[in-house]
């Protein structure tokens, strides 16, 4: 027997959040979330996504009360009115490898976007673009990054079973940094040099104290650059504050590049950082007083592998270059620091103004994800 519940208790929401750790426990390329991020992306009071966003979250548990799967729902009012769409999203879904039990969950997603009146249920997708998303469908002996999502491959089985569809995948690269040609490097830096006096760019690197300043200013371009992707819609100001809050503060600023014109106006960023995966699956997602040392060590200290988080570069200026300025610096960093391997986020498999940036490099496709949509009728009124 499949007993469906609810969250709705402090309790009830600390079991939703630590339910992976448990499935994946014996999983050596699974990778936690940090405890706080989940913590205040799902309590209204501290994500403001939630003024704009309807949540709901279930937790399953068998005959015995032991808790067997989780999902949420998303219902995002503005995303939807913008685009013209009737849709609520799933997201943070994980169970046992019992197609019932993702059937008990996933009914009752349908079911409430039945009862919100909306004719699709679309993930996993999280609140906004920045979220991690999409299901793992390829690279299940891969280790995960701190901004991705782990997934055994029978979820993959079972939620296409229950009448889910391809609605767009993303793609993932390992870069090989071992073997990297003095060629390549002079060629990138040639063309570095040529971007910066044909269109008077130059790089910028901030002082920590600028970066939170820096970081609204980067977040306008995020939202010009990605506008035209799939599922994307523009991260408001608070939104944006919430983000920045979580990440900028963090940074390696090595690892953090600015383009600007003549102006002194941002035209284009990158941000890397060192993997966090090895100590976040080693203190299970929990960072306090007592191991934020480990966590520190990880991001300033020695590293071996570095993880892409976002490159983007202003519409007006997608065709001049940019990327070389901020790639010519970059390989000198990771030389300095001996990285073996860098790591690309998600991409969208149609997105070739990203992809192709790894052509010069060794580089294998080593993992996919894919994003989920299923037709479901309104609730009769």
């Amino acid at each position: 027997m499949i007993t469906i519940k609810e969250v709705k208790t402090k309790k009830d929401l600390k079991k939703f959040i630590e339910f992976p750790n448990d499935l994946y426990k014996d999983n050596p390329y699974y990778v936690p979330s940090l405890y706080a991020d989940e913590y205040n992306h799902l309590k209204e009071s501290k994500n403001p996504a939630l003024k704009y966003c309807d949540l709901v979250m279930y937790l399953a548990y068998n005959q015995n009360g032991e808790i067997i799967g989780r999902v949420a729902g998303i219902l995002n009012h503005s995303f939807n009115k913008e685009k013209g769409l009737k849709q609520v999203r799933f997201n943070r879904i994980d169970f046992i490898d019992d197609i019932n039990v993702a059937k008990a969950l996933l009914d009752k997603i349908e079911d409430w976007a039945k009862e919100k009146g909306m004719t699709e249920v679309i993930g996993p997708i999280g609140f906004t673009d920045l979220d991690k998303q999409g299901l793992l469908i390829k690279g299940f002996d891969e280790e995960d990054m701190f901004i991705t999502l782990y997934h055994y491959p029978y979820y993959m089985e079972h939620i296409e079973a229950l009448g889910y569809v391809k609605d767009v995948d993303w793609i993932e690269y390992e870069i090989d940094l071992r073997n990297v040609s003095q060629e390549v490097v002079d060629r990138v830096e040639r063309a570095a040099e040529i971007v910066k006096k044909r269109h008077k760019f130059r790089l910028l690197k901030p002082k920590r104290w600028q970066l939170p300043k820096m970081g609204r200013r980067m977040f306008k371009i995020y939202n010009e650059a990605f506008d035209p992707l799939y599922g994307f819609q523009a991260i408001p100001d608070d939104v944006m504050n919430f983000y920045i809050s979580q990440v900028l503060y963090i940074v390696r600023r090595e690892y953090i590049w600015f383009v600007v014109d003549e102006h002194d106006e941002i035209i284009g960023f990158g941000l890397m950082m060192p993997s966090m995966s090895k100590v976040t699956r080693k203190h299970k997602g929990h960072l306090n007083l007592f191991n934020a040392l480990s966590y520190l060590k990880a991001i300033q200290g020695k590293h071996e592998k570095l993880d892409m988080y976002f490159i983007a570069i202003r519409p007006d200026v997608q065709r001049k270059g940019v990327p070389a300025i901020i790639f010519a610096d970059a390989l000198k960093t990771v030389f300095k620091n001996k990285v073996k391997f860098a790591y690309t986020g998600p991409e969208l498999e149609n997105n070739d103004g990203v992809i192709n940036l790894w052509g010069r490099f060794d580089h294998r496709q080593h993992r996919s994800r894919r994003c989920y949509i299923k037709k479901v009728d309104e609730k009769d009124s």
